[in-house]
């Protein structure tokens, strides 16, 4: 699938930044991930149980199993970055 993404023009040389910070006293790691795309429409996916991912459609499950292990997950408004917390404890 990387082979195959690193053909596309489109998105070859696109720049995506991840940034993690360690927070000491609370003992957890934040997330930051981010790339330079257009995003998608998160908030019609947040919301959908595994029943609304069925096994043909090829999107939204990922996003369901990320909820799963992150929810405080967030994402921006234009759905191109996400930030999540890992504790340590």
């Amino acid at each position: 699938m990387i082979h195959q993404r690193l053909q596309d023009a489109r998105l070859r040389n696109r720049r995506v930044t991840i940034r993690a910070v360690y927070d000491k006293r609370q003992r957890v790691l934040t997330y930051q991930i981010a790339d330079e795309g257009m995003g998608f429409n998160w908030k019609s996916r947040v919301n959908d149980s595994l029943d609304a991912c069925p096994i043909g459609d090829g999107s939204g499950r990922g996003i369901f199993l990320v909820h799963s292990f992150f929810p405080d997950i967030m994402y921006n408004d234009r759905g191109n970055e996400v930030m999540f917390t890992v504790s340590l404890v």
